[in-house]
């Protein structure tokens, strides 16, 4: 009988010999003397002749159809590669496409000009747009701002919510790049494009939208996202594995990473500073939201000669023209898709149909008495969300964050089961709100509880209804909330919901000719469904861990804002307390919250009009 030292023996040598046959079946494989090199090479030079006459057909006729631009440098040559697109981005397109389609019912949304037909789009990207994109034709902003910012003019653009502006500045930036016209940038070394987003969300959405232009673009044309929330380390471990040609960022994260990152013995801020082309989309929020950060990252960027700077909003109030200019320079390009009343800036509300979609139905209506602030809001959203209708989307903005917790927990008791129910507020983590905004995109039927940190250039799809509940700060926050459904010329409906002491705005909607909604004003006066509240009320009453904490620091959240808004409103401090008063008891708080003192201070001393 065979000893165990015998066995493994064996054993050894069979592994040696596995190994051996592995290393050299890789080597047959990649072999050249084991194939045919003159078929081989042949192959491959026709293919390389074939692709680059493509592409110099290309930028030859690129070159010619923009003679009155200045002469270009010899350019390099980017061939197209031809992936094959997964299922899900089939699906996305396909979406797209409908989505697109549908929206030919505005007709005054798009041009007469194809993405195909243009001669002076590289092959790649016109297939993107095709193919993953699903779009056909170019949109009004889209069709006026190409040519021009192609070109390298620094551009100021405004046109209603919906319209297509990320593609607007997407699609000239990556096709300047393309072209290879930024003497300063080098694909991997420096950043060609830089992009600054107000929040995280807008971000990563013109993320998604700059990736999929990439589609059959070569790798070494890449686009990355930074925002808030995430650690700096995992944000250097993306920038060292590659330096991105297009730079999405939120202010404050870009500011971080300006002041203290490093990579491959260089300052980050040496790279951003070679970048050619500067777009700030929702520029007026930008400029007044962040002025501290947005004077940080001017100053290590080129002078506003020596760089392209793109201004995109849907609002571009006249009194922010000042700040507009001190970051272009002084021949920049105008381009307005809205027109001169659309951006009134004289507290009017006018301009808003201008400013959203015309296939947008606006509509108010006013709570009778400060009890009905609960109560109300419940019964607008249960009504809503029986109706019948394939997809009931509703997205209702609320004053604070403390709000929008809180309804978002009362609405979870006892009554999710009529619809899903989402929130969405700068408190959440960064993971939270991603996987609320996704799965809110992906829902049928559902409810968003949201700040106004969802009213600027999101894009929910199928979003038919947008409830305001209680005016904003501002017209221009009005608009932006507005433009969260009807995307892209699809139908829907914006309604307010006023409180008993704004009076004075509910003479601006009727100037503007929002008309009363008589069937939202009985549902208001019948508050039907009062039942289903009880649960929730119940649990509120004997101390929930989570229910009554939330009901107490909306309460006071509640009583901070409009003690700030008290004069513009023209009320006294008396009129905030019967409020929060009758939050307190239409929730079913037992106690009044305690109120800080310096808060109850400025109550006691508002002496405003007392109101009923």
């Amino acid at each position: 009988m065979a000893s165990p030292q015998f066995f493994n023996r064996q054993r050894r040598l069979w592994v040696k010999w596995c190994i051996f046959g592995i290393l050299m079946a890789q080597f047959w494989s990649t072999s050249s003397a084991f194939q045919p090199s003159i078929f081989a090479s042949f192959n491959v030079r026709t293919a390389l002749q074939s692709t680059t006459q493509s592409d110099e057909d290309y930028y030859s006729e690129a070159s010619s159809s923009s003679s009155s631009s200045p002469p270009r440098r010899s350019v390099r040559i980017r061939p197209i590669r031809q992936p094959t697109r997964p299922q899900a981005a089939e699906v996305d397109a396909e979406e797209a496409r409908k989505r697109h389609d549908l929206a030919w019912k505005d007709p005054s949304l798009f041009t007469n000009t194809q993405f195909s037909e243009r001669e002076d789009i590289h092959p790649a990207t016109k297939r993107a747009i095709v193919e993953v994109l699903g779009l056909d034709v170019m949109t009004e902003i889209q069709s006026e701002t190409y040519q021009p910012a192609l070109a390298g003019n620094s551009i100021l653009a405004t046109s209603r919510t919906g319209t297509g502006k990320t593609l607007g500045f997407l699609l000239p930036s990556l096709e300047r790049l393309l072209l290879d016209d930024q003497r300063s940038f080098c694909s991997g070394k420096n950043v060609g494009v830089l992009i600054l987003a107000p929040t995280r969300e807008l971000a990563l959405q013109t993320t998604d939208q700059a990736k999929k232009l990439l589609s059959f673009h070569r790798d070494d044309i890449s686009v990355l996202c930074l925002y808030g929330g995430t650690k700096m380390g995992k944000d250097l471990a993306l920038l060292k594995r590659q330096i991105p040609s297009i730079l999405v960022c939120t202010p404050g994260k870009l500011c971080d990473h300006l002041e203290t990152t490093r990579l491959r013995g260089r300052k980050f801020s040496d790279m951003v500073a070679e970048s050619s082309i500067f777009v700030l989309d929702e520029a007026d929020f930008l400029l007044r939201g962040f002025p501290a950060e947005m004077k940080t990252i001017k100053s290590h960027l080129p002078r506003s000669e020596k760089r392209q700077t793109m201004l995109f909003s849907a609002t571009l109030p006249r009194k922010f023209l000042p700040a507009f200019e001190a970051v272009l320079p002084k021949d920049y390009t105008l381009v307005d898709c809205v027109g001169s009343g659309a951006n009134n800036n004289s507290g009017q509300t006018n301009g808003i149909a201008a400013t959203t979609n015309a296939q947008v139905e606006y509509s108010y209506a006013k709570l009778q008495d400060r009890d009905s602030y609960v109560p109300g809001l419940v019964a607008i959203v249960l009504h809503f969300m029986a109706t019948k209708g394939q997809n009931n989307k509703m997205v209702v903005f609320l004053p604070t964050t403390r709000l929008v917790k809180f309804f978002r927990e009362f609405m979870a008791v006892g009554m999710e089961k009529h619809a899903k129910v989402f929130q969405m507020h700068s408190q959440m983590s960064q993971s939270a709100r991603t996987k609320a905004s996704q799965a809110f995109r992906e829902a049928k039927k559902a409810v968003l509880f949201t700040t106004d940190i969802s009213a600027r250039g999101l894009d929910y799809p199928d979003v038919s209804l947008v409830l305001q509940y209680g005016y904003p700060k501002s017209v221009t926050e009005y608009t932006h909330r507005c433009g969260r459904t009807g995307r892209i010329g699809k139908g829907g409906r914006n309604m307010v919901v006023l409180l008993p002491f704004e009076e004075q705005i509910e003479g601006r909607l009727i100037r503007s000719k929002t008309k009363r909604d008589d069937n939202l004003q009985r549902l208001l006066d019948e508050l039907p469904h009062q039942e289903l509240l009880n649960p929730a009320k119940t649990q509120i009453g004997n101390g929930h861990r989570v229910l009554t904490s939330a009901a107490e620091s909306a309460y006071l959240s509640l009583l901070a804002y409009y003690m700030a808004r008290a004069e513009s409103l023209g009320i006294s401090g008396q009129d905030v307390m019967d409020l929060g008063d009758s939050f307190s008891n239409g929730c079913g708080l037992k106690r009044t919250p305690v109120v800080a003192p310096a808060l109850l201070s400025k109550l006691k001393k508002s002496t405003g009009p007392r109101r009923r």
